[in-house]
């Protein structure tokens, strides 16, 4: 890759990026369910089971994980193909599907803990207010 003008992108700072990504989507997730704080508890108060609304929020956050790791796999093979690495196709697929876990992982991971102290984990009250 050297020899074709392409620098070799140090290991460290793709690891910043990737923590600094996989923290940006807590955050979201984070702020996104906090903001819903109300409309779960409405679901909730017309009779939504915990494990239902759980089911909703994390289905919400998995899809739209699935999407942005598609369009990041996606990218990520059109730069594979364009460096002439055609010959270990099997390892671009592997990296695809653990770039799609990895996406969904973080996406569930951010939400979580937030749902935990909304959905106030076998307590009686309502949105965890």
């Amino acid at each position: 890759l050297a020899s074709r003008g392409v620098a070799r992108f140090p290991f460290w700072v793709a690891a910043l990026i990737l923590v600094a990504g996989a923290t940006l989507v807590f955050t979201v997730a984070a702020l996104a369910v906090l903001e819903r704080r109300g409309e779960l508890a409405l679901l909730r108060a017309l009779g939504a089971r915990r494990g239902r609304l759980w089911r909703l929020v994390l289905l919400e956050y998995g899809i739209v994980a699935i999407g942005g790791g598609g369009v990041g796999a996606c990218m990520a093979l059109v730069n594979w193909a364009a460096a002439g690495q055609r010959e270990q196709w099997w390892m671009a697929l592997a990296l695809v599907l653990l770039d799609l876990c990895g996406a969904l992982a973080t996406a569930w991971l951010g939400a979580t803990p937030v749902l935990w102290q909304v959905m106030g984990r076998g307590s009686s009250r309502v949105g965890g207010q």
